[in-house]
C-alpha cells in the first residue's frame, strides 16, 4: 500500500501557501485546492478518492494538515476564505520537512494548552459548584437556628442585626411578663 510521505504533506502546504501570498494574502478554499493542485505534479495515487468519504486523497489531506498550519497561527480560515498571516508567510523560508514537523509541533502546543484551559476550567466549575454547595448549606443552617430561636432570643438577633447596620437600638424588651397598656 502506497503512501505519503510526511515532505511530501508540507509541500502541499507550501505549495498552498505560495499561492495564497501571490493572491493578496487570502483565497477562496476551493481556489486555493485548485490552483495547489494545478502546480503539483500528483501522482495516481494522490487523485485516487478515498472509498469510504469518496474524497480525493491529496485534497483530503491538504485541508486535513491545514488544521496544524490553523493552530500554528500562520494561516486563518473564515467563511470559506484562507487568508495567510504574517507568521505563515514567515514559515515559508522553511524547508518542506521543516515546515510539517513546526506546524505539527504547534498544534500539540496548542492542544496541550486546550487541556489546560479545560483543566482550568473543570477546576474552576468544581470551585464554584463547592461555593455554591456551601452557601446553601449555610443558608439551611441559619434558617433552622432562627426558627428555633424563642422570641426573647429573636428579639436580641434582631437587634444586633440592625445595630450591626448601623442602627440605633434605646430599647430591647426586657424577659418577662407582657404588660399591655
Amino acid at each position: 500500500m502506497a503512501k505519503i510521505e510526511k515532505e511530501r504533506i508540507g509541500q502541499y502546504l507550501q505549495t498552498a501557501f505560495k499561492i495564497i501570498k501571490g493572491n493578496d494574502g487570502k483565497m477562496p478554499s476551493k481556489e486555493v485546492t485548485n490552483q495547489t493542485g494545478k502546480k503539483l505534479n500528483l501522482s495516481e495515487y494522490e487523485k485516487e478518492r478515498y472509498e469510504k468519504s469518496g474524497y480525493i486523497r491529496w485534497e483530503s489531506i491538504l485541508h486535513f494538515y491545514s488544521i496544524d498550519c490553523v493552530k500554528a497561527g500562520w494561516l486563518i480560515k473564515k467563511k470559506g476564505v484562507w487568508y495567510i498571516t504574517d507568521e505563515g508567510i514567515e514559515a515559508l523560508k522553511l524547508s518542506t520537512l521543516d515546515f510539517i514537523n513546526t506546524a505539527q509541533q504547534k498544534y500539540k502546543e496548542w492542544e496541550i494548552s486546550q487541556k489546560e484551559k479545560e483543566e482550568e476550567l473543570d477546576e474552576s466549575i468544581t470551585r464554584k459548584t463547592a461555593f455554591e454547595q456551601a452557601v446553601s448549606i449555610a443558608r439551611g443552617e441559619i434558617e433552622d437556628y432562627i426558627k428555633n430561636l424563642n422570641p426573647y432570643e429573636f428579639q436580641d438577633l434582631v437587634a444586633a442585626l440592625l445595630r450591626g447596620m448601623g442602627y440605633y437600638t434605646p430599647f430591647i424588651s426586657p424577659r418577662g411578663k407582657e404588660i399591655i397598656s
